[in-house]
Protein backbone atom coordinates (compact mmCIF):
# COMPACT_ATOMS: atom_id res chain seq x y z
CA UNK A 1 0.00 0.00 0.00
CA UNK A 2 3.07 2.38 0.87
CA UNK A 3 4.53 1.94 -2.34
CA UNK A 4 0.73 2.83 -4.28
CA UNK A 5 0.27 6.00 -2.27
CA UNK A 6 3.53 7.06 -3.10
CA UNK A 7 2.91 7.15 -6.14
CA UNK A 8 -0.93 8.35 -7.25
CA UNK A 9 -4.10 8.11 -4.72
CA UNK A 10 -5.37 5.84 -7.60
CA UNK A 11 -5.97 1.66 -5.89
CA UNK A 12 -4.90 0.61 -9.67
CA UNK A 13 -1.90 2.01 -10.23
CA UNK A 14 0.29 -1.11 -11.93
CA UNK A 15 3.27 0.71 -11.81
CA UNK A 16 3.15 0.93 -7.77
CA UNK A 17 2.30 -2.31 -8.13
CA UNK A 18 5.44 -3.64 -10.11
CA UNK A 19 8.10 -1.35 -8.08
CA UNK A 20 6.98 -3.08 -5.14
CA UNK A 21 7.55 -6.42 -7.23
CA UNK A 22 10.63 -4.91 -8.19
CA UNK A 23 11.92 -3.86 -4.80
CA UNK A 24 11.10 -7.36 -3.16
CA UNK A 25 12.77 -9.15 -6.03
CA UNK A 26 15.56 -6.83 -5.53
CA UNK A 27 15.60 -7.25 -2.08
CA UNK A 28 15.98 -11.04 -2.17
CA UNK A 29 18.39 -11.17 -4.93
CA UNK A 30 20.62 -8.63 -2.73
CA UNK A 31 20.46 -10.87 -0.19
CA UNK A 32 21.42 -13.91 -2.65
CA UNK A 33 24.81 -11.99 -3.47
CA UNK A 34 26.02 -10.16 -1.06
CA UNK A 35 28.16 -12.69 0.29
CA UNK A 36 29.70 -12.75 -3.11
CA UNK A 37 30.31 -9.16 -2.82
CA UNK A 38 31.44 -9.09 0.56
CA UNK A 39 34.30 -12.07 -0.22
CA UNK A 40 35.43 -9.14 -3.02
CA UNK A 41 34.72 -5.41 -0.70
CA UNK A 42 35.86 -4.78 2.51
CA UNK A 43 32.66 -4.96 4.47
CA UNK A 44 32.72 -1.01 5.62
CA UNK A 45 33.21 -0.24 1.87
CA UNK A 46 29.89 -2.16 1.07
CA UNK A 47 28.12 -0.69 3.56
CA UNK A 48 28.83 2.70 3.14
CA UNK A 49 28.19 2.29 -0.83
CA UNK A 50 24.56 0.65 0.22
CA UNK A 51 24.16 3.46 2.41
CA UNK A 52 24.38 6.23 0.27
CA UNK A 53 23.08 3.89 -3.02
CA UNK A 54 19.47 3.68 -0.82
CA UNK A 55 19.74 7.32 0.74
CA UNK A 56 20.08 8.43 -3.76
CA UNK A 57 17.00 6.29 -4.44
CA UNK A 58 14.97 7.33 -1.55
CA UNK A 59 16.03 11.22 -3.05
CA UNK A 60 14.51 10.17 -6.46
CA UNK A 61 11.08 8.62 -5.66
CA UNK A 62 10.84 11.93 -3.17
CA UNK A 63 12.08 14.18 -5.89
CA UNK A 64 9.35 15.27 -8.81
CA UNK A 65 10.30 12.77 -11.80
CA UNK A 66 9.15 10.52 -14.28
CA UNK A 67 6.94 7.91 -12.44
CA UNK A 68 9.14 5.37 -14.04
CA UNK A 69 12.46 6.75 -12.64
CA UNK A 70 10.62 6.78 -9.45
CA UNK A 71 9.40 2.89 -9.50
CA UNK A 72 13.14 1.88 -10.90
CA UNK A 73 14.60 3.83 -7.93
CA UNK A 74 11.96 2.13 -5.69
CA UNK A 75 12.77 -1.43 -6.83
CA UNK A 76 16.82 -0.45 -6.26
CA UNK A 77 16.57 1.10 -2.63
CA UNK A 78 15.90 -2.76 -2.15
CA UNK A 79 19.02 -4.16 -3.36
CA UNK A 80 20.65 -1.29 -1.33
CA UNK A 81 19.04 -2.49 1.63
CA UNK A 82 19.76 -6.50 1.22
CA UNK A 83 22.84 -6.90 3.05
CA UNK A 84 22.90 -3.53 5.54
CA UNK A 85 21.51 -5.81 8.54
CA UNK A 86 23.59 -8.56 7.91
CA UNK A 87 26.64 -6.08 7.21
CA UNK A 88 26.04 -4.32 10.28
CA UNK A 89 25.76 -6.80 12.51
CA UNK A 90 29.03 -8.71 11.16
CA UNK A 91 30.86 -5.13 11.48
CA UNK A 92 29.73 -4.69 15.09
CA UNK A 93 30.32 -8.49 16.39
CA UNK A 94 34.22 -8.44 14.82
CA UNK A 95 35.10 -5.04 16.33
CA UNK A 96 33.35 -5.72 20.10
CA UNK A 97 32.62 -9.83 19.71
CA UNK A 98 31.79 -9.35 24.09
CA UNK A 99 28.37 -6.93 22.23
CA UNK A 100 27.50 -9.68 19.70
CA UNK A 101 24.09 -10.40 21.37
CA UNK A 102 23.46 -6.54 22.27
CA UNK A 103 24.42 -5.94 18.27
CA UNK A 104 22.37 -8.26 16.74
CA UNK A 105 19.35 -7.29 19.23
CA UNK A 106 19.52 -3.51 18.31
CA UNK A 107 20.03 -3.97 14.36
CA UNK A 108 16.91 -6.51 14.72
CA UNK A 109 14.82 -3.95 16.61
CA UNK A 110 16.10 -0.79 14.38
CA UNK A 111 15.00 -3.17 10.98
CA UNK A 112 11.74 -3.82 12.97
CA UNK A 113 10.92 -0.59 14.54
CA UNK A 114 11.41 1.72 11.44
CA UNK A 115 8.35 0.96 8.85
CA UNK A 116 5.75 0.79 12.11
CA UNK A 117 7.61 4.40 13.06
CA UNK A 118 7.31 5.61 9.97
CA UNK A 119 3.75 4.46 9.53
CA UNK A 120 2.54 6.19 12.96
CA UNK A 121 4.40 9.19 11.48
CA UNK A 122 2.62 9.31 8.31
CA UNK A 123 -0.67 9.68 9.85
CA UNK A 124 0.44 13.17 11.32
CA UNK A 125 2.61 13.89 7.95
CA UNK A 126 3.10 13.17 4.22
CA UNK A 127 4.33 9.91 3.86
CA UNK A 128 6.76 11.29 1.61
CA UNK A 129 8.45 13.18 4.76
CA UNK A 130 8.50 10.19 6.65
CA UNK A 131 11.92 8.86 4.91
CA UNK A 132 13.72 11.58 6.51
CA UNK A 133 13.87 8.70 9.85
CA UNK A 134 15.29 5.68 7.88
CA UNK A 135 18.05 8.59 6.27
CA UNK A 136 18.52 9.62 9.73
CA UNK A 137 19.03 6.18 10.87
CA UNK A 138 21.52 5.87 7.80
CA UNK A 139 23.82 8.89 9.11
CA UNK A 140 23.30 7.53 12.64
CA UNK A 141 24.95 4.04 11.49
CA UNK A 142 27.92 5.83 9.22
CA UNK A 143 28.62 7.87 12.55
CA UNK A 144 28.48 4.47 14.55
CA UNK A 145 30.60 2.41 11.72
CA UNK A 146 33.10 5.43 11.15
CA UNK A 147 33.86 5.34 15.52
CA UNK A 148 34.25 2.02 15.63
CA UNK A 149 36.28 2.14 12.86
CA UNK A 150 38.08 4.73 14.96
CA UNK A 151 38.42 1.96 18.25
CA UNK A 152 39.68 -0.60 16.39
CA UNK A 153 42.54 1.13 14.69
CA UNK A 154 43.26 2.14 17.98
CA UNK A 155 43.47 -0.92 19.89
CA UNK A 156 45.59 -2.29 16.95
CA UNK A 157 47.65 0.58 17.38
CA UNK A 158 47.79 -0.12 20.93
CA UNK A 159 48.51 -4.10 20.27
CA UNK A 160 51.49 -2.58 17.92
CA UNK A 161 52.95 -0.72 20.28
CA UNK A 162 52.77 -3.67 22.81
CA UNK A 163 54.38 -5.92 20.34
CA UNK A 164 57.22 -3.38 19.97
CA UNK A 165 57.93 -2.81 23.63
CA UNK A 166 58.15 -7.58 24.06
Amino acid sequence: AWAKLLFSPDPNNALAAYALIGFTGLLLLGRLIAPWFTRRIPERVLLFSCIALAVACMALVQLPSPPLLQAIALAVSGLALAPMFPLIVSIFTKTIPQQRAWAFCASGLGAASLPWLMGVMSERIPLRLTYALPCFAFGVIFVLVCGLGAVQSESRGREAGVAQLN
